[in-house]
C-alpha cells in the first residue's frame, strides 16, 4: 500500500485540474482521465519500491508520462506541459491487468505506447464515427464522377456499367461497406453524444460537452442526408 503525503496529493490534483478543460474541449472524461493517471503513477512507485510518495516522486513520474516537463520555478510553465500532455495523450489508458510491468513485446515503453494508443482511439473515435457518412457522400461522388469521364455524362441506368470501369469492383465493395457503416456510425454517434452531454461534474464542463456533441451530431446528420439523397438519385445507376 502506498501512502501519498499531502503535497503529492496537492501536485497531482492541480496538474489534473489544470489539464481539465483541454481534456474534456477534446472528449475525454476528466473523471476517468484521472483516475488512469493515478493508477499509473502508483505503479511506477511500486515498481520503484517507494511506499511514500512525495512531491518530487509525483512531478518526476508524470514528467516521464508523454516526455512532460514540470518547471520548479513557475507555475505557469507546468500548467503549460500537463495541459499540452492531457490534451495529445489523454491518459494512459485502463489498466492491462499487468501493469506494464512484464518485459513482454519490447518491455515497459512497448506496454506504455499501447496505452497511450489507445486512449488517442477512445479519445477520437466519436470524431471519427462522425465522418463516416460524409466519407460515403465523398466516396459516391469520386465514383460516379470517375464513371462520368467513360460517358460524357453523369451516370445513369447502364450507362456505364458500375463495374465496368477502372477498379469497378474496388469502388462498389467500399461503398456497400459505407452504406452498411453509415447507419451503425449515425446510431453510435447520437447515442455517445447524448451520453456524454448529460455528464459532467461541473456546469461548465457540461456545456462544452453538450457543445462537442452537438457538433458531432450536425455533422452525422448532414453527411447521412447528404449520402442517402445522393444514393436514391445514383439507386438505377448502382442497381444496374
Amino acid at each position: 500500500m502506498i501512502t501519498w503525503t499531502s503535497s503529492a496529493r496537492e501536485e497531482f490534483d492541480q496538474c489534473v485540474a489544470d489539464a481539465r478543460s483541454r481534456l474534456v474541449a477534446v472528449g475525454a472524461d476528466a473523471d476517468e482521465v484521472s483516475a488512469d493517471m493515478e493508477r499509473h503513477v502508483e505503479e511506477e512507485l511500486a515498481a520503484e519500491k517507494i511506499s511514500v510518495a512525495t512531491r518530487e516522486d509525483v512531478r518526476r513520474i508524470l514528467s516521464r508520462m508523454g516526455s512532460l516537463e514540470f518547471a520548479d520555478s513557475t507555475e505557469a510553465t507546468r500548467t503549460k506541459s500537463f495541459a499540452e500532455a492531457g490534451s495529445a495523450h489523454g491518459s494512459l489508458g485502463k489498466d492491462s491487468g499487468d501493469g506494464c510491468r512484464f518485459h513482454w513485446f519490447g518491455g515497459r515503453q512497448a506496454c506504455k505506447g499501447a496505452k497511450r494508443t489507445l486512449i488517442r482511439i477512445r479519445v477520437w473515435f466519436p470524431g471519427l464515427l462522425s465522418v463516416v457518412p460524409l466519407m460515403g457522400f465523398l466516396w459516391l461522388m469520386l465514383y460516379a464522377y470517375l464513371a462520368s469521364q467513360h460517358v460524357g455524362h453523369w451516370p445513369i441506368y447502364g450507362r456505364p456499367d458500375p463495374t465496368s470501369i477502372r477498379a469497378g469492383y474496388a469502388f462498389m465493395g467500399v461503398l456497400v461497406m459505407l452504406i452498411v457503416a453509415t447507419p451503425a456510425a449515425f446510431s453510435a454517434v447520437v447515442w455517445m453524444s447524448v451520453r456524454r452531454a448529460l455528464t459532467g461534474s461541473t456546469s461548465r464542463e457540461r456545456l462544452m460537452r453538450a457543445a462537442t456533441a452537438a457538433a458531432r451530431v450536425v455533422v452525422v446528420v448532414a453527411g447521412t442526408v447528404l449520402f442517402a439523397a445522393e444514393l436514391l438519385r445514383l439507386r438505377d445507376w448502382l442497381l444496374d
